[in-house]
Formats: structure tokens, C-alpha cells, sequence
């Protein structure tokens, strides 16, 4: 029954991609895209790095109450399983090579902030991206697994699995220098996650009952270093489609409001609807 549902879905997919891919193509958005992406070169970006990466431990297991919070953050920081293993210095540049590949690859001058002085004379577009802050905190949360279909009324089984999980918390700040108003400043928000791998088979038994057995794929080191450049590489096409909108909507008339925020793929070179994928603005006061 589940095998049959994955063809209807998979035969149903087949003939809406296209469509959904029409309708992107015919949007007033589209064209303008296209004539973003072939533009060359299309500005300086000044690179501001941070000098580290913060990192916390969120269990509070057997931490007397008579502690300060400061002291609570210490503590768990030392009995962390991954966080306090980490060399901010190569986790850093994990994340920003890959960033920097991203922007260069799309059409971008990229300039490290001791070279500021060629970047003042490149012209304009110019702009300021400063990777204000990187924070890594670790956690053990539960996942719950929904395994098969037990019987045909379609029920499933569920496992409660704790897991460890590290979140990759950053805030991008973006100056435009050459703006119309003289300078615009904008804050930016983006999380990844690294988790252990939970494998589950279902298996039943000779009176009916079902029984899940489940292995898990515990993280390690190297999957937080994979995150770093995951993550640098992602932020830096989140980067390349903020300004590939912020030109479809300056290039629009007035009157003419985005139907759609589009996504640019700067390794497959293809143009789609993002679908909420991007980051999430922080605005002042919040």
C-alpha cells in the first residue's frame, strides 16, 4: 500500500514539475533573473570575519542551582561531547572558503577587510558583509519515528530516540554602500543543524506485533566540520539570491510588487521558486 502511494506521488510529481517550471518561466520575475545572472561582474563585497565561534552546551544535567549562570554555562561548556573540541580557526575557514566560493563563482569581487583599501577603489556596487556572529550550541533532543503501517487501518509505529544534535546559529550583517539613500544596512538570520543518524527496521513478529529496531549513527567531530562548510556554502547562494531579488525588485516599476522570491542554484546553474528557503531578516528593534 505504502509502495503503490510512492508511484501515485512520484507520477503525480512528473506532471506538476513542469508546469510549476512554466509558470516561474512566464513571471514578470523570471526575465529579470536571467539578466541578473548574466551580468558581469556584478560588485565588491568586503569580507568582515569573525575572531571566533560561540559555543555552549544547553544540558543542564546535575548542576546545582546554587550556581550563577555563568558558572552553569562554564561547567556544561567542559562536559560538552563535541563544542569544546572544536578549533574556531578551522571551523572558520571551513565556513568561509566556502562562502567566499559561492559569491566568486556567481559573478563577485571579493575582498578580505585588510585589502580594504583596494576594495574603496573598486567602484560601485559595494558592498560590506560582515559574519557578525557564529554560534555552535549543543543539545540532546528526542525524535520521534514513524515507521511503516502496521495493519490496514494505516497505523504506525512510533520510537522515542534521544539524539545529539549541534545547531549552527549565524547573523550576516549587509551594507549596501552605493544605495540610493547613501548606505543600506541589513541584518540577517540563518540555522543549520548536524544530528546523529538514527537507522530503523520494522520487523513482525509471529503474533502480530510489530517490533522496531533502530541503530544510531553517532556525530562526530568531522560531521561539525562538514556542517561549517555546508553551512558556508549555502549562506553564500542565501547571499547571491538576496541580491538577485533586491535587483528584480529595484528593476520592476513602481506600481509592479515581486510575486516571488526565486532561487538561484550557482552549482547547477538553475533558476527556481525558493519556497521560503533563504534567510530570515532581522529588523531593527527586534
Amino acid at each position: 500500500m505504502f509502495s503503490a502511494l510512492l508511484k501515485k506521488l512520484f507520477c503525480v510529481s512528473i506532471f506538476i514539475m513542469p508546469i510549476i517550471g512554466l509558470m516561474i518561466s512566464c513571471s514578470p520575475e523570471y526575465p529579470l533573473a536571467k539578466a541578473y545572472i548574466k551580468q558581469a561582474p556584478k560588485g565588491s563585497i568586503l569580507l568582515m570575519r569573525p575572531g571566533f565561534v560561540y559555543k555552549s552546551n544547553k544540558l543542564r544535567i546535575d548542576l546545582s542551582d546554587k550556581m550563577s549562570e555563568a558558572e552553569k554555562d562554564s561547567v556544561a561548556f567542559y562536559r560538552s561531547s563535541f563544542v569544546q573540541y572544536i578549533y574556531d580557526s578551522a571551523f572558520l575557514d571551513a565556513y568561509i572558503n566556502n562562502f567566499v566560493d559561492g559569491l566568486l563563482s556567481g559573478g563577485f569581487d571579493v575582498y578580505a577587510q585588510e585589502y580594504i583599501d583596494s576594495f574603496m577603489n573598486a567602484g560601485a556596487p559595494a558592498y560590506i558583509v560582515n559574519l557578525a556572529q557564529l554560534q555552535m550550541d549543543e543539545s540532546r533532543d528526542s525524535t520521534f519515528e514513524a515507521i511503516g503501517e502496521s495493519d490496514e487501518e494505516g497505523n504506525n509505529v512510533y520510537q522515542d530516540i534521544k539524539i545529539n544534535t549541534v545547531h549552527l546559529n549565524s547573523w550576516i550583517e549587509v551594507t549596501e554602500l552605493n544605495a540610493d539613500s547613501g548606505k543600506v544596512k541589513k541584518l540577517f538570520y540563518a540555522s543549520s543543524l548536524a544530528r546523529d543518524g538514527v537507522s530503523s527496521r520494522l520487523s513482525v513478529l509471529p503474533t502480530g506485533e510489530l517490533r522496531l529496531t533502530y541503530k544510531i549513527d553517532s556525530l562526530n567531530l568531522n560531521d561539525l566540520y562538514d556542517l561549517a562548510a555546508k553551512s558556508g556554502k549555502i549562506y553564500g547562494n542565501y547571499l547571491y539570491d538576496y541580491f538577485m531579488n533586491e535587483y528584480i525588485r529595484k528593476s520592476l516599476p513602481p506600481w509592479v510588487q515581486p510575486v516571488r522570491s526565486l532561487h538561484y542554484d550557482l552549482d547547477l546553474r538553475r533558476i527556481r521558486n525558493s519556497g521560503g528557503e533563504g534567510f530570515q531578516e532581522i529588523e531593527e528593534g527586534r
